[in-house]
Parts: C-alpha cells; structure tokens; sequence
C-alpha cells in the first residue's frame, strides 16, 4: 500500500501541472523575482530599463511581502490569474453562446489548453495578459465602455503586446 501512495503520489507530481508549480525558477523568472524583490519604487526604477511595463512587476513585489519568495509562493499571483481568467472566460461565453453546457465547454478547454496552463505556471506576466486580453474582449462585446478602458489599459501596463489586441478590437 506504502509503495502505492508513493506512485500516486510520484505521479501527480512528475506528469500534472503541479510539475509547474514546483519547478526551479527559470532565468526570465528569477529576473522577474529581481525586479520585484526590493519594494514597488525600486521596482518602478528597474522596470525602466525593461521592455515591459511595470504592472506585473508591482504586483509581483506585493505578492512577494505578502506570501513570501518560495517558487510555489512566487508562482501563485500567475496561477490567481489564470484561475480569475477561467471566471471571466466561463461568463463571456455564457453570454457569446448563450448556454451553460457552451460555457462549461469552452472554460474546459481553457483549462486544458497546453500553453495555458504552463503560462499559468510562469512567473511571468502571460498569464496576466490572458486575463486582461479576455477581460477587454468581453466587455467591449456587452459595451461596458468603462470595464473595457480599465481592462486595456492594465493590459497595456502588464505587457506591450496588448496594443495589438487592442488594434484588432478596433478593427471589429
């Protein structure tokens, strides 16, 4: 029974994304936990010298003097994300498809879509993005005027890449 657990448990630690989630911080990450070690205006000085904004970064170091450095502890703010992403994907696709089972589909497949879930895993501010990105979908769709300006523009302080959602969002 012992040698069981132990395989069980080998087994949702090497081949689930808890992989993710316990892994050694790569190069990027680390940057990201040196940017955001010292406090939100020391956080602010380094970023300058970053290509992207300091959103992720400020939030990072609340993060940090609040759950600590620990790479499970570090990883949590991207995996929040992705969960309030999940929210925010399940209520858009409520109102898009107009059904519950369309809604439960789609948040599913969000929730095992490959690069989502290792992006959920980084500490880095992809995750942040997808939730800015589909925030700002949503509410331009039910024209929420002022959701949409707050969700884009956060977007556009976590990563530079949102001017390009926002291009296509004014394409549609």
């Amino acid at each position: 029974m012992n040698k069981l657990v132990e395989t069980l448990i080998n087994l949702i630690q090497s081949h689930t994304p808890l992989l993710y989630w316990t892994q050694s911080l790569w190069r990027d990450e680390a940057f990201s936990v040196w940017i955001a070690k010292d406090g939100i205006q020391q956080t602010i000085v380094r970023t300058s010298g970053d290509f992207n904004p300091p959103l992720y970064y400020i939030l990072l170091s609340i993060w940090m003097s609040l759950f600590g450095n620990s790479e499970v502890a570090l990883r949590g703010l991207s995996v929040m994300a992705f969960l309030l992403f999940l929210i925010v994907v399940y209520r858009f696709s409520r109102i898009l498809f107009r059904s519950q089972k369309a809604a439960v589909y789609t948040t599913l497949l969000m929730l095992t879509n490959p690069m989502l879930v290792y992006f959920a895993f980084e500490l880095r501010m992809y995750s942040l993005l997808i939730l800015f990105t589909t925030l700002s979908m949503y509410m331009l769709y039910v024209a929420n005027w002022k959701w949409y300006i707050i969700s884009a523009v956060l977007g556009l302080y976590t990563q530079p890449f949102m001017a390009f959602v926002i291009l296509s969002q004014s394409v549609y």
